[in-house]
């Protein structure tokens, strides 16, 4: 498999032939609380961590405490839900729209339980034009999926779930299948009351229940989407059951109607995930694990659909952030996303991590009542940006060899001084110096087992692993 080198070597070959700035994509996203209403925000960030903004703060009346994923429509908005507040009796969440050209929030409904509540989720964007989504709550008495039309932005709800049957309570986005097809995962109910997966035709409403957890040992309560891997088999996760009861990533296809446990979740491996993977290319899936892991925050993992061959790719502790209830976005050759917890204020963080070099760098750490803290969806990225003034202080670096017999040489990137830590599997740290000089060559004594290299500089962390065998 073939993937591109990371986006901050691209950056700065940019730089350096062309002698301009470059062009970079600009992230989106929401944190669930935090701001000047502590309430939660709207912000956005280029993808090299510099110009965060928050671009609007939620209040009680805009709908607050938003826990799901922005979506980018055909109109250039930006669309999404509200968990709580607004003005519906009760206070059910809202579904807003923000304008990116003149940076305008317009509420568009207020939820009431009775046209829909408790918007988790967040919509997507289907190639006939509509916007889809499903609200927790609301509707039904699962909750229901309805539809936007950004033309108008027109609401309607086209389907009320009956829990005990459909299965009900979706807490995130719809999936769009390679067939066109909506797919995903009811957290809760159906034959067993472990959940649901179905399939949703929007040309005409059409509802099908696909699967019934069985609430046990091939897994319960499925917070996350489904992945269509496009070899006939989507991937999904649930948050609870299997085995230890950390929850499972499965496999099922909707031709044969069969469904195939791949992995129980223990711990060591990472729990309760929120998300299922994203599509990468063929030999490869993405995604997150909420908890867990080497360094117990939470991981990044790896899975190849011609084997289903599961890899811990990162593990995060509490400086790179964790609870990882968002799932990573792929842009370019980097995957982006946000830690619920964690960072330098320990409010969350905005990372990026390059499947190509093993390289997480953290791009943002919250601080709560300025900038909001706990983001819980996906980042979206939406528009560009220029100007990559503060790039040069992004601490890369390079590593070798790599595993190692102890012995390794560290090399600045971007000729900038540096501190470095080095940790071990519990978090503790092991080995801390200021490194001036362009090469290093260290030889630490560390005992056989995997550790945690993180380099920081002007505020800015980019970290990696290191094997000693």
């Amino acid at each position: 498999m073939q993937r591109s080198r990371s986006p901050l070597f691209l950056f700065l070959s940019l730089l350096l032939s062309n002698g301009m700035f470059a062009q970079l994509p600009r992230l989106w996203g929401m944190t669930t609380s935090g701001g000047a209403n502590n309430k939660g925000t709207l912000f956005h960030v280029d993808a090299d961590g510099t110009d965060f903004t928050v671009a609007y703060h939620f209040g009680d009346s805009s709908g607050y405490a938003p826990e799901g994923t922005l979506c980018l429509a055909n109109n250039g908005k930006l669309y999404g839900t509200t968990n709580l507040g607004g003005s519906g009796v009760p206070g059910a969440g809202t579904l807003f729209s923000f304008d990116l050209t003149t940076s305008t929030f317009a509420k568009l409904v207020d939820f009431n339980i009775s046209n829909g509540g408790y918007g988790w989720g967040g919509l997507v964007a289907h190639p006939d034009g509509k916007l889809y989504g499903a609200t927790y709550g609301g509707g039904g008495s699962g909750g229901s999926i309805f539809s936007v039309d950004p033309a108008t932005d027109s609401y309607t709800i086209l389907y009320p779930l009956n829990q005990a049957t459909d299965g009900g309570s979706i807490t995130n986005r719809l999936s769009i299948g390679n067939d066109g097809l909506l797919y995903g995962c009811a957290a809760y109910g159906g034959t067993n009351g472990g959940g649901t997966l179905f399939r949703f035709d929007p040309s005409n409403s059409t509802y099908t229940k696909l699967h019934d957890f069985d609430g046990g040992s091939n897994g319960s309560t499925p917070y996350g989407s489904l992945c269509d891997a496009g070899n006939g088999w989507f991937y999904g996760a649930t948050y609870e059951g299997g085995t230890d009861d950390e929850g499972v990533l499965f496999k099922y296809a909707p031709g044969t109607d069969t469904f195939l446990k791949l992995l129980d979740f223990n711990g060591p491996n990472g729990q309760s995930p929120w998300n299922s993977p994203i599509y990468w290319d063929a030999d490869q899936l993405f995604g997150t694990v909420a908890l867990g892991g080497s360094n117990g925050s939470g991981v990044i993992y790896a899975v190849d659909p011609n084997t289903d061959t599961f890899s811990e790719l990162y593990s995060f502790n509490v400086l790179d952030g964790g609870l990882l209830f968002g799932n990573v976005t792929a842009v370019g050759g980097a995957l982006y996303g946000n830690g619920g917890t964690g960072g330098t204020n320990f409010e969350g963080t905005i990372y990026s991590y390059d499947p190509a070099t093993d390289m997480l760098t953290t791009l943002h750490s919250f601080s709560g009542t300025t900038d909001g803290l706990s983001p819980r969806g996906d980042l979206v990225a939406a528009g560009t940006a220029t100007g990559v003034n503060e790039l040069e202080a992004i601490p890369a670096f390079a590593l070798s060899p790599n595993p190692t017999n102890g012995r390794f040489t560290i090399t600045l990137t971007n000729d900038r001084a540096a501190t470095l830590r080095v940790l071990n599997a519990v978090g503790q740290i092991v080995h801390q110096a200021r490194l001036t000089r362009q090469t290093t060559a260290l030889d630490l004594g560390l005992a056989p087992g995997l550790y945690l290299l993180e380099m920081e500089s002007d505020g800015k962390r980019s970290a990696r692993r290191l094997v000693v065998e």
